[in-house]
């Protein structure tokens, strides 16, 4: 175990990721309890030394707790317990095409994208102004006309 180095311990029912701050520290007060180090899932430190002094400094300049402070040099996948797995696959598409399109117009609808998220605005803001204006009502859960009685 050197400085830096990330362990899993128990806290409370949970297993949590911390860091290595000292090795051979002196114990600590009778009422602090330690805790004991269930796993540390990695062969090297995750913060090299020059990365933990920097963590020291903002914790003294700033006032951090220092678990915070090296928290925030880490990227959060290391944070979990187990040591994240890499980039995912990368999956490549390919289209066969199995018969001629006659017009651009059939190209463009067999090709078409997804809707933007441009309409569902337009149409939420639509429905909004409706049920401002009092013309819809909200009755059992959903949006209906209001029966006005004419």
């Amino acid at each position: 175990m050197v400085p830096g180095a990330r362990v899993v311990v128990p806290v409370q029912r949970r297993r949590v990721v911390g860091v290595v701050a000292e090795v051979d520290a002196a114990p600590p007060a009778p009422t602090v309890a330690v805790k004991p180090i269930l796993a540390a899932p990695d062969a090297e430190p995750a913060i090299t030394p020059p990365l933990f002094a920097l963590g020291v400094w903002i914790n003294r300049y700033y006032g951090t707790p220092l678990g915070l402070a090296l928290r925030a040099l880490l990227p959060g996948a290391l944070w979990s317990v187990q040591r994240p797995a890499g980039p995912a696959e990368q999956v490549e598409r390919v289209l066969a095409l199995t018969a001629t399109l006659p017009s651009l117009l059939e190209r463009e609808r067999a090709f078409k994208r997804a809707p933007s998220g441009a309409w569902r605005t337009r149409r939420w803001r639509r429905s909004a102004a409706r049920r401002r204006s009092g013309i819809w009502s909200r009755s059992s859960g959903c949006l209906a006309p209001r029966w006005t009685g004419s």
